[in-house]
C-alpha cells in the first residue's frame, strides 16, 4: 500500500502546529500575572492538541470516503490511526527529548512528528486491510 501522502502530511502539520501553539500558550500562562488570563490560557492550550489531531483527521476521511470507502469505515479506521499516532508521537517525542539533553525539544518535535505520521498511517491502513478481510 502507497501511503496517501497529502492526507498524511496535511494531518502530521496540523497536529505539530497545534500542539506547539498549546505549548506557547500554556507557556504564556505561566508567565502571566493575572490569575483569569493564565486559566484561559491554558485550557485553550490544553484543547489544541486533540482539536488539531481530530481535524487532522478530516481530510484523511474525506478522501476514503472519495475513494469508495463506507463512512463508517473511513472513520473507525482513520480514528484508530488517529489515536495510535497519538500515542507514538507522545512516547516517540518524550522519549527523545529526555535521551538528548539542549536540544532534546527539537529533536523531540521531529522525531515525535515522524513517528506519529508513521503510526497513523501504519494502524489505518491495518483496520482497513482487517476489514476488507472479514467483509
Amino acid at each position: 500500500m502507497v501511503p496517501d501522502w497529502p492526507s498524511t502530511i496535511a494531518a502530521s502539520t496540523i497536529g505539530v502546529m497545534t500542539d506547539k501553539t498549546g505549548e506557547a500558550l500554556k507557556s504564556a500562562a505561566k508567565a502571566s500575572a493575572a490569575a483569569y488570563t493564565d486559566d484561559v490560557a491554558r485550557n485553550i492550550g490544553r484543547g489544541l492538541g486533540p482539536l488539531g489531531a481530530v481535524v487532522g483527521t478530516v481530510p484523511a476521511i474525506m478522501n476514503d470516503i472519495k475513494g469508495g470507502m463506507s463512512t463508517t469505515e473511513a472513520v473507525v479506521s482513520e480514528g484508530g490511526g488517529t489515536l495510535a499516532g497519538i500515542g507514538a508521537a507522545a512516547v516517540a517525542g518524550a522519549a527523545m527529548g529526555s535521551f538528548v539533553p539542549g536540544a532534546g525539544t527539537a529533536a523531540g518535535l521531529v522525531v515525535g512528528a515522524v513517528a506519529g505520521g508513521v503510526a497513523t498511517w501504519w494502524t489505518s491502513k491495518t483496520i482497513q486491510r482487517h476489514w476488507d478481510f472479514w467483509k
